[in-house]
């Protein structure tokens, strides 16, 4: 039988004073079950599909869950999820040849995270490898000539970008290269 009728029937006043008196026992008891529950939130974390879930305590990797649950201590244990799958992120440099053209380039790198263990110690590993082939980049500029930079149309050749951190750098596409139209060897080819 449904309570749903009778508190329909009953003015708003009478349903309400018709409830059971609240007990502080019983406020206890949800007050407990509460406080459970959120500890239990705290405690359990999960690994989504295609992430690794790195957990840390005092900056050492304590283990990397591929799926499911992991239980850490809050406030004394990091959590940390890393993408399994390459990322595909733009970095734009700006550097002048050895030839002193002003040329800018649009590159998407393509990154994975190949070891969850080294790069979990890590605050951001895939940021701190970023900065690192954005600097490479900016050298392998300065130690071209303009000429050969305009060569590269699609990709760069990756002999030493193994950057560390447990991150791999898979590819460098380019995406534009622009250079600086007031040089007058190149002003009649743009």
């Amino acid at each position: 039988m449904s309570l749903l009728p009778i508190a329909a029937a009953l003015p708003a006043g009478t349903a309400l004073a018709s409830l059971p008196p609240s007990d502080p026992a019983d406020r206890l008891v949800v007050t407990g079950i509460v406080g459970l529950a959120a500890l239990a939130v705290s405690l359990l974390r999960t690994a989504p599909t295609r992430h690794w879930l790195v957990i840390t305590r005092r900056g050492r990797v304590r283990r990397v869950v591929t799926a499911g649950f992991a239980l850490r201590i809050p406030g004394l244990d990091g959590c940390k999820l890393l993408p399994r799958e390459a990322q595909h992120l733009p970095i734009g440099v700006s550097a002048l040849t050895r030839d002193g053209v002003q040329v800018q380039l649009l590159v998407t790198a393509v990154l994975r995270v190949v070891d969850p263990v080294t790069a979990g110690a890590l605050a951001d590993p895939i940021g701190t490898t970023l900065v690192e082939v954005h600097d490479i980049l900016r050298r392998l500029l300065a130690d071209h000539d303009v000429d050969d930079v305009l060569r590269v149309r699609t990709t760069i050749e990756r002999s030493a970008w193994e950057a560390g951190h447990g991150v791999e750098v898979e590819r460098l596409l380019v995406d534009a290269i622009d250079i600086e139209v007031v040089h007058a060897k190149y002003r009649s080819q743009t």
